[in-house]
């Protein structure tokens, strides 16, 4: 949202520090919960990949490093990666 507000944006740059982008989702974290709680969670990570699916303005992906599971899905819903 913060991205979009500025009028001086153009792209959206999304990069990582250290070893990994992205392990993917935070299993013990779904393991701990069940029920409403992990369909709003799940719905929450839904609406984030379709917002970088559909964000207004070009997105890019700076890889450093291992990406897998919902990680890639992320970077997969980005418009361009460049990875190292």
């Amino acid at each position: 949202d913060a991205v979009e507000r500025r009028g001086d944006a153009s792209v959206l740059v999304i990069a990582n520090e250290g070893r990994f982008w992205s392990n993917g989702m935070d299993l013990k974290f779904i393991d701990a919960h069940e029920g409403e709680a992990l369909k709003a969670h799940s719905s929450s990570v839904n609406k984030l990949l379709a917002r970088l699916c559909c964000f207004p303005l070009p997105t890019v992906a700076a890889f450093c490093g291992h990406w897998c599971a919902t990680g890639a899905m992320m970077g997969l819903a980005v418009d361009y990666r460049v990875m190292s």
